[in-house]
């Protein structure tokens, strides 16, 4: 039998492969929450860590260099970060955003945003001021070949260091459920669920749910 192309035994291959991938990584719960946003569903915890008491410090397993990345630093982060888009990083950084990065031997490991104004998470297009006391930290990555070194709370501990010196008391982030290896880590840094927000998406049409002590989503602020 001959197969469409759109199901050709290389893409149904790939296919199995990533949905062994999940399952591995995520257990079936992974697999269960992609198909519900397939359909329109998703679901993100709101995670919070005070920073009214000094944070113990983390060693990485490895020596690194804790910087703020700039534009200058634009080439570099599009190396590390395969599939970022050069338009997406420079309106981050129009903002106001501050990416903050280990660096080691040179060398970008792990990154970690930061948004001081507003959060805002794009895979559901979720909204939401900030206190002049939080900060709202996204998009966290560390290269392949740098996992397992203790970088991501390391580094965290240096950021947050950074900004409660800077007078900020409140770290907020919004991770998704199936993401076990990040609130394993982020709870560890501290962090801990204190709500959530759910989105159903039809077509043109969005609603959101909010639970806890997340902030309703704000008409009018600014995309980052």
């Amino acid at each position: 039998m001959n197969l469409p192309p759109e199901y050709s035994p290389g893409l149904l291959r790939r296919t199995f492969s990533r949905l062994r991938e999940i399952q591995k990584w995520e257990g079936n719960h992974g697999i269960f929450n992609r198909i519900l946003a397939s359909l329109g569903y998703r679901c993100v915890g709101w995670y919070v860590h005070s920073l009214q008491h000094p944070i113990s410090p983390v060693e990485a397993r490895t020596e690194f260099d804790f910087t703020e990345l700039s534009g200058a630093d634009l080439e570099r982060y599009l190396l590390f970060r395969r599939g970022a888009r050069e338009e997406d990083i420079l309106a981050r950084l129009a903002a106001g955003n501050r990416c903050y990065a280990a660096l080691c031997n040179g060398e970008i490991a792990s990154v970690s945003w930061i948004a001081e104004k507003q959060g805002y998470l794009e895979m559901i297009g979720y909204r939401f001021p900030l206190e002049s006391d939080e900060i709202y930290m996204f998009d966290s990555f560390t290269a392949k070949r740098y996992r397992g070194k203790r970088l991501v709370p390391a580094l965290y501990s240096r950021l947050t260091e950074h900004y409660r010196a800077g007078g900020y008391r409140t770290v907020i982030t919004l991770i998704v459920p199936e993401n076990k290896s990040n609130i394993t880590s982020r709870t560890r840094s501290g962090f801990k669920q204190t709500g959530s927000v759910t989105q159903l998406k039809l077509g043109s049409f969005c609603w959101y749910r909010f639970h806890g002590e997340c902030r309703p989503q704000v008409p009018g602020l600014d995309k980052q």
